[in-house]
């Protein structure tokens, strides 16, 4: 992105766009594996004149391969959508999402897009409009703690520090009571759970084991959703608040 161009010039995006961009953020990717439940990652939101714009294809040389624009260009499009993402063209994420866009810190210490060119942002949008993420931050998956992130886990559970250390290891610990009260069902006990969520099944009254699953599931699921999740959203429309203030000049 170009240094000198001015983010101010860009279309404002509308508050629509802002909330479906809040949301969007928490799902671009599959957060609950690519973050680290201990340390988390630091992000940035902003505005990019070509946000949702950077295809590339992996193009043959003499030493194997090398990621090149495509002749067509890197414009997403129907004929070459961006494939398993939240987002599958450039005119898509447009209508979505305006020009906003957000990057995340490698391993390297350098903030990489999602797509497009590298940037290079004003140091005001970096200090106003950055947050860390844990990877609880994903819609979905709230079981993940179960084999993702042991070593963090071990490293709570040893006393490091941690924004949500009790909370995390209350999700673990009720993940680790569900495997367990799943194991001790009868085959006839997990063919009645399963069935609650097919359509049209006919329900029996559950047994008292099932009863037991089904809460420490219900419990699990509110851990994450209401005590964990919730937060990293906060945090992602508290980016995009700051930036709004910035485009106002505030």
């Amino acid at each position: 992105m170009d240094q000198n161009f001015d983010l101010r010039s860009l279309p404002r995006p509308t508050d629509e766009q802002f909330e479906a961009f809040a949301e969007h953020v928490g799902e671009a990717h599959s957060w609950y594996k690519h973050l680290d439940l201990l340390t988390g990652r630091p992000f940035v939101v902003f505005l990019a004149p070509d946000s949702g714009v950077g295809r590339l294809v992996a193009q043959r040389n003499e030493s194997g391969f090398e990621i090149v624009e495509p002749p067509e260009g890197p414009v997403f499009t129907e004929e070459h959508p961006r494939l398993h993402y939240s987002w599958k063209t450039s005119e898509e994420y447009r209508r979505r999402f305006g020009y906003l866009d957000f990057a995340s810190q490698g391993y390297d210490g350098t903030f990489g897009r999602d797509v497009g060119d590298p940037m290079c942002l004003p140091q005001e949008i970096m200090d106003r409009c950055s947050f860390t993420l844990f990877p609880y931050v994903s819609a979905d998956r709230w079981d993940s703690v179960r084999w993702a992130h042991g070593k963090a886990i071990a490293s709570l559970r040893a006393g490091t520090p941690h924004p949500k250390r009790d909370t995390v290891l209350e999700w673990r610990r009720l993940v680790e009571e569900r495997d367990q009260a799943w194991e001790s069902l009868t085959d006839a006990e997990r063919d009645s759970v399963l069935a609650r969520d097919r359509e049209g099944a006919q329900s029996e009254a559950p047994t008292a084991a099932v009863t037991r699953y089904l809460g420490l599931e219900a419990e699990l699921e509110a851990v994450y959703s209401e005590q964990l999740r919730p937060g990293e959203l906060a945090k992602i429309r508290h980016g995009l608040s700051q930036l709004k203030a910035w485009l106002d000049g505030r």
